[in-house]
């Protein structure tokens, strides 16, 4: 586990609370996270939290004295899970009031979600907010204390506490937030009503954690916010914004590799793109959300950028960066979404040619300003076009996968897939399969030989 520094009236808290929870018969603790990558960083620290006090991890969710939701807010499926998670743990946690069932993270930042979970979830123990993890041990205690449901969804500030202890999964990959919240405000988009407003790490404490991580043995870094472009250094020193983070953060001359997400188009730029050229370390595949290819459809959605001046963002790192991939988001189906709204999506992805896409169909979220727009489009023709648009990506991933063949790609081991194949990303975050067990989180120089499955296949370099 990596330890922060913790005041000493803390750790007098933290020792009551440990006793007070051993005296209840609650040792063991599940998490199981919903969503992004945020989500896996904040489950981290509430694994470091719960070791502190003397709560072990298991995978084991059904022999678990504590089981820990954190949730995710960004579409309606998301929520449909959790709740059924919820609902399958009804008759374990109402026959077994000594055990402690706690729901965090997005959807407890919503008013209408927690009165829901209150009114039809009783046996749920604590609603915390993941904006605000310093105060989950005090809830804990009040729990334990009252018997009650506590709350904590909706925290007073958004100060960023570098005193939570960490304890990261033990993978090839550190999560490293650099950045919360979002100032944005697109149109769809819940994030900043339940992670609040933009406020970013101090450099020196990301420098600290990033270097430790590096000496732990951690191979890549992913370097995590919102909108990574808007970090803003809070103190003054040299390291102002994202590029001069890399900057300071490629300092270091160990091997490694380093990714970043989410970018925004309207902030990235020749600055990034000039830093990310400059050094080997960091992945030469950029996410850039994109969202829509219809100007009519981003203006709908507040993005603050024309197609025209996405496709300059990709010109401007093209010319700069040797071999760059991009990778993007899409919505199929935003209110207000005509076939030549469509169509003008379809053309910017047969120009841009992204390595890969992630397609989502539009789901409408309480609180936003599409919420209150019509969405006039049928739910089959939305499918369809999704469809559409995965045939061509498809195609297009294809053809970026065969001029791979032969080649020399370097990539990290991190699966053993079974007692004979190892898997390995390639820095455009393909999978690679090879024969043979390779340790998990070294580097190796591989050769992709063929394409099973859409999936490579390859070995290594002798």
């Amino acid at each position: 586990m990596q330890e922060r520094p913790i005041d000493n009236n803390y750790l007098d808290f933290i020792n009551r609370l440990s006793d007070s929870l051993q005296s209840h018969g609650l040792t063991t603790a599940y998490i199981r996270t919903y969503g992004c990558q945020l989500n896996l960083s904040d489950s981290e620290k509430i694994k470091g939290i719960l070791q502190s006090v003397g709560i072990e991890p298991t995978d084991n969710e059904l022999e678990a004295d504590i089981v820990v939701i954190n949730t995710c807010a960004v579409r309606h499926t998301a929520e449909t899970r959790v709740f059924g998670h919820i609902g399958r743990l009804k008759d374990r946690f109402t026959k077994h009031k000594d055990k402690l069932l706690m729901i965090g993270g997005c959807m407890v930042q919503q008013p209408h979600i927690v009165k829901q979970i209150a009114a039809s979830y009783p046996f749920v123990g604590i609603l915390f907010s993941t904006n605000n993890l310093s105060a989950l041990p005090n809830l804990i205690l009040t729990r334990l204390m009252t018997g009650r449901m506590t709350f904590d969804s909706y925290p007073d500030s958004y100060e960023i506490d570098e005193s939570i202890p960490l304890s990261r999964e033990k993978t090839y990959r550190a999560l490293i937030p650099i950045m919360y919240g979002c100032n944005n405000y697109c149109t769809y988009c819940s994030v900043p009503f339940v992670r609040g407003p933009e406020r970013s790490r101090n450099s020196r404490d990301i420098s600290r954690e990033f270097n430790l991580a590096i000496e732990d043995g951690f191979k890549e870094i992913m370097l995590l916010g919102q909108n990574v472009n808007s970090y803003r250094n809070n103190i003054n020193d040299e390291t102002n914004n994202f590029a001069e983070l890399l900057n300071e953060l490629c300092s270091n001359p160990s091997d490694y590799r380093v990714r970043f997400m989410t970018s925004h188009p309207k902030d990235a730029g020749i600055p990034l793109f000039e830093t990310i050229g400059a050094h080997h370390q960091i992945s030469r595949t950029i996410h850039l959300p994109l969202q829509s290819g219809s100007d009519n459809i981003l203006s709908a959605m507040n993005r603050k950028y024309t197609s025209a001046k996405y496709l300059e963002r990709i010109n401007e790192a093209r010319a700069i960066i040797p071999a760059v991939n991009f990778t993007s988001d899409i919505i199929i189906g935003f209110p207000g979404e005509t076939e030549a709204d469509f169509n003008a999506t379809l053309e910017l992805v047969r120009t841009v040619k992204f390595y890969s896409l992630f397609i989502f169909i539009y789901s409408k979220r309480e609180g936003t300003k599409a919420a209150l727009l019509e969405d006039d489009t049928p739910y089959q023709v939305k499918v369809r076009r999704l469809m559409e648009l995965t045939e061509i990506q498809n195609e297009i991933s294809l053809e970026y996968d065969r001029a791979l063949i032969g080649s020399e790609q370097k990539a990290i081991a991190t699966n053993q897939k079974d007692e004979s194949q190892t898997e390995l990303r390639l820095d455009n975050n393909s999978v690679i399969t090879v024969d043979g067990l390779h340790r998990v989180g070294d580097f190796h120089i591989v050769i992709p030989t063929a394409i099973e499955n859409r999936r490579l296949i390859g070995e290594i370099k002798q």
